[in-house]
């Protein structure tokens, strides 16, 4: 969520950032990047503060895609526990079942389309 704005630079030479406050709350991000850094040069911070919250800004944009990145880990972990807990259920079936056949392979044929289904979501993590 943030504070809706207007967006009104100047077109001169120092580009300079300006804006009218809306005094709504909008859903998402807003459509500057780093747009409290923006805000912030409104207030005339010293030099030394825009810095290192730059730095920060900086920082966090790298963890925020560092996570993203992340995302593939946990898509990883997540195909893994589903192989396991397929791999019990299949143990579990031999040591107990007593299905006949067409009856055991309609279960395995089960088995396999939710194991696929739940395998197939992990891959639009």
């Amino acid at each position: 969520m943030h504070l809706r704005v207007e967006d009104v630079r100047v077109n001169d030479d120092n580009d300079a950032f300006c804006t009218n406050f809306q005094y709504k709350v909008e859903q998402g991000s807003a459509v500057f990047d780093h747009y409290g850094l923006e805000l912030a040069k409104l207030a005339f911070l010293p030099p030394e503060v825009m810095l290192r919250a730059r730095e920060v800004a900086v920082r966090l944009s790298e963890l925020v895609r560092e996570g993203r990145d992340s995302t593939a880990s946990h898509a990883l972990v997540k195909r893994r526990k589903i192989l396991f807990e397929l791999r019990d259920k299949l143990a579990y079936l031999i040591k107990h079942s007593l299905a006949d056949n067409e009856s055991l392979a309609k279960h395995l044929k089960n088995m396999q389309d939710e194991m696929y289904e739940e395998l197939r979501t992990t891959l639009h993590m």
